[in-house]
């Protein structure tokens, strides 16, 4: 009489990660929240899994905390796959993979002029423009101290494709718009060119008021007027 021992790998199921989603480019998806695999005893090992080639190949360790039932991803520029591995008594399986689609904001046909402009304070500066060739947009002008598009500050009631800067206070200041689609998606412009305004002129000395005698053709002494600030 023989005896065979025949091993049998349990069949791990209720292997689900959720649903796709469509997001606009440069935001983070929602968490993805996987189930709780079933049919196998002992503790569950995740790593999460991603792809930008395609839903069945590319796979690498997905970025940030990985070893989680859940996954938050980080914002996302480009079309990706997730998926997972869970491990179970010494039993893998993959997820089917989730794709997440990127939708882009409106495409821009103008950007704001790259050269700077310079004036006194009170001048008039030539507009900044941007445009779009989409319809349904609106705007918003930013304002920064840096030349940067990004951590500047809203700039209150400008939401038109123009906009020409101020020059009530002195200093350098760059500027860039926002454009969003009827998608919600948003797009950001490049940053403008520096826009500097230079303080006016304070006077402080002027020619004496005191008239002055003196005889034909002598040596007469200089008139004299003195300035602070720049321009």
């Amino acid at each position: 009489l023989y005896c065979t021992s025949i091993l049998v790998n349990p069949t791990i199921r209720n292997n689900f990660i959720g649903t796709a989603q469509s997001v606009c480019s440069g935001t983070a998806p929602a968490t993805l929240f996987g189930s709780i695999p079933t049919g196998a005893v002992g503790t569950v090992n995740y790593k999460w899994l991603f792809s930008t080639t395609g839903p069945t190949d590319g796979f690498t360790d997905a970025p940030g905390i990985n070893n989680g039932r859940d996954y938050t991803q980080p914002a996302l520029t480009q079309v990706t796959w997730f998926s997972w591995q869970a491990t179970i008594g010494g039993v893998t399986v993959f997820s089917s993979p989730i794709q997440i689609s990127i939708t882009q904001g409106p495409a821009l046909t103008q950007q704001p002029a790259a050269t700077g402009q310079s004036l006194c304070q009170g001048g008039s500066f030539s507009p900044l423009t941007v445009a779009s060739s989409e319809t349904g947009v609106t705007y918003q002008w930013y304002s920064n101290s840096s030349a940067s598009n990004s951590g500047g500050s809203p700039i209150s009631g400008e939401t038109d494709p123009g906009y020409v800067p101020t020059s009530a206070l002195p200093g350098t200041t760059y500027y860039n718009a926002t454009i969003t689609g009827s998608n919600g998606c948003i797009s950001f412009s490049s940053v403008s060119g520096a826009i500097n305004v230079f303080s006016g002129l304070l006077i402080t000395g002027s020619p004496s008021k005191s008239a002055v005698n003196v005889c034909r053709n002598p040596p007469l002494s200089a008139i004299n007027v003195s300035a602070n600030g720049l321009g």
